[in-house]
């Protein structure tokens, strides 16, 4: 009488399965935990001690375990003036932008972010058109890809985070999700760095 053979899975081969299982819901969730946690310290960071001459580059270093960039800039939108002022960059330096640029709202390069309310990603080339816009000079510096996302306040877009790469293609949907993330997260703590580079200024004039 011929054995059958059983094709259900031996206690050892679901044993592995479910260590398996186990290790990828635990990556799941220390990837999802761990993302948390940086976004939340790299707000905490912007918001901490804006007087040390070492603030901006902790921001930027913490900011870039969050999300690739060869460049980054945290600007402010002024929306009586019809503007948008730099309060904080770092990375790649671009000719025709200083630490002090200022800007048309139209003439930032995804100005649909202030519409939407929602982060956009671009290659560079697509919207450096002319000589005098932005993107051209991001892009005569070598930049190749870009994500604007929106800073809000209570509805309001105050700001705008850009992050941008050197190399063509480097942003994805997801990608695109983290820098909104990142934008909301720093929130809070941009308002005040605004008020702070505003009196600041202002007592600089007097």
């Amino acid at each position: 009488m011929a054995t059958a053979n059983s094709t259900y899975p031996t206690d050892q081969v679901q044993t592995g399965r479910l260590k398996s299982w186990l290790l990828k819901v635990s990556d799941l969730y220390s990837g999802r935990d761990g993302q948390a946690k940086l976004l939340l310290e790299t707000g905490q960071i912007l918001g901490d001690n804006f007087e040390s001459p070492n603030h901006s580059s902790r921001f930027v270093e913490h900011g870039g375990k969050v999300i690739g960039f060869d460049y980054i800039s945290l600007a402010q939108v002024d929306h009586t003036e019809w503007t948008v002022d730099n309060l904080l960059q770092c990375g790649v330096r671009i000719s025709g932008m200083s630490d002090e640029w200022s800007i048309s709202l139209d003439a930032v390069p995804q100005p649909e972010v202030f519409s939407t309310k929602s982060a956009a990603m671009c290659e560079v080339e697509q919207v450096a058109h002319s000589g005098k816009s932005p993107a051209w000079w991001m892009y005569k510096a070598g930049l190749r890809s870009m994500i604007d996302a929106p800073i809000i306040a209570d509805g309001t877009v105050i700001g705008v985070l850009t992050v941008a790469s050197k190399l063509p293609g480097s942003y994805d949907m997801a990608n695109v999700h983290t820098t909104q993330m990142l934008a909301d997260a720093v929130a809070g703590s941009f308002a005040n760095l605004r008020i702070y580079k505003r009196l600041r200024r202002e007592l600089v004039e007097r």
